[in-house]
């Protein structure tokens, strides 16, 4: 019976312990789920999470395409002002003026719109101490063909080779139009030039985003690009890159080259260029001087010149006998002296120097005058001469009495 009574006793507890798990577990069924608040909480956290990440990407990825494009634009710009400033290095004569750019061979560089910004004469491969006759012409235009704008710089030169040399000087007469970048803007940012620089432009208030200031005397240029790009992202960027130039060339300030023949007639109106003769001199040898007597400066300057030996020579402005004359060559084959000698006569980039002595002259003198001309690189100079690189030493002799000779110092002084 004992027995019995534990039994019953013990399934009571069993049954008891059911229900208190039962009832424990009905009450804590409900905590087991999240609330439809809780959801949405969590849903727009995690939209917030992924619309940041997002944003994040782009900005990347447009910072990324920013960077690329301005690395490529500015690589072009730096890649097309080292191209300019390699023909400058090479320039021998620069016109410091817009209007002093000779685009007759270039009519599209004063066509309506094109704008001539930069020329300059090279050396002659033939002839290294004379420049080619032609200037290299740089100007630029709009867009044309596949080029996009606003603007477009143009070159007009010697062909080069797939290297970017010159081809062989028997080729270099050879001269193209070919595009040099484009992109460039159509109006550049601040467009001045240093105190003594002079601006490359007809219009100093319209100026394309590609100008170049040229110092005066013509040995340093200042070249600059602006391009002006309108992004895919709806954004237009401007770029400006400027690097200065010495051309190697005009370092010598004079040179030497053949003078064009003395017309049978004296002109009624303003003189025209007669053609250019056979080189090296139009003069039969035994006639005149059978090399180069006509001395072309390269940059502004002074001319002084000064008889040495010989005598004397009085300068007359009524009956000009003696004395020096500066100008374009094409004005020199009727020009009187201009100043007696030892006096200073301007002369511009690009004149040529004439001196006249009882009658005797270094040019232009067919039948009186045998001319000898020395400079510092000569070897043969006469016995107590000491030239500098900007003089020059004229020897004339009288053909009809060769006792009658004189020696002329003429100094050149750049402005």
């Amino acid at each position: 019976m004992r027995f019995y009574l534990e039994y019953i006793n013990h399934l009571g507890r069993l049954q008891k312990k059911s229900a208190q798990l039962v009832s424990l577990s009905n009450h804590r069924r409900p905590q087991a789920g999240f609330t439809i608040t809780e959801v949405l909480l969590a849903g727009v956290m995690m939209l917030i999470a992924v619309l940041v990440s997002g944003i994040g990407v782009i900005n990347m990825l447009r910072s990324n395409y920013r960077a690329n494009a301005d690395s490529e634009i500015r690589n072009n710009l730096n890649r097309t002002l080292e191209f300019v400033s390699d023909e400058v290095r090479r320039a021998k004569i620069i016109p410091q003026r817009e209007a002093d750019i000779v685009t007759t061979q270039v009519p599209e560089a004063r066509a309506a719109g094109a704008r001539a910004v930069l020329a300059f004469r090279i050396p002659d491969p033939n002839n290294p101490g004379q420049p080619l006759p032609n200037q290299i012409v740089y100007y630029t235009t709009g867009p044309e063909n596949s080029l996009t704008g606003p603007r477009v710089l143009w070159r007009f030169g010697p062909d080069l080779d797939p290297n970017g040399n010159y081809r062989t000087p028997d080729q270099i007469n050879t001269w193209i139009r070919s595009p040099v970048t484009d992109m460039l803007a159509a109006a550049a940012n601040n467009p001045n030039c240093p105190a003594d620089f002079n601006l490359i432009a007809a219009n100093l208030g319209n100026v394309d985003g590609f100008y170049a200031c040229v110092r005066a005397g013509g040995n340093q240029v200042i070249l600059n690009a602006n391009a002006q790009v309108n992004m895919t992202t709806n954004e237009e960027v401007r770029y400006s890159v400027s690097t200065r130039v010495f051309p190697r060339a005009t370092s010598e300030i004079v040179y030497l080259t053949t003078p064009t023949p003395t017309p049978t007639s004296t002109p009624t109106s303003t003189p025209t260029p007669t053609p250019t003769p056979t080189a090296p001199f139009y003069q039969t040898p035994g006639v005149g001087a059978t090399k180069p007597t006509l001395p072309i400066v390269t940059v502004p300057a002074t001319v002084t010149a000064q008889v040495i030996q010989g005598g004397t020579c009085t300068f007359s402005p009524s009956s000009p006998s003696c004395g020096v004359l500066a100008a374009p060559e094409r004005n020199l084959p009727w020009g009187i002296p201009k100043q007696d000698f030892g006096s200073s006569v301007p002369a511009n980039a690009g004149d040529g120097i004439v001196v006249y002595v009882d009658g005797l002259r270094n040019v232009y003198d067919e039948t009186g005058t045998e001319t000898v001309v020395y400079t510092s690189k000569s070897s043969n100079l006469p016995s107590g001469i000491n030239l500098t690189n900007n003089q020059i030493l004229f020897v004339l002799t009288s053909k009809t009495n060769p006792s009658t000779s004189y020696q002329i110092l003429v100094t050149i002084e750049p402005k």
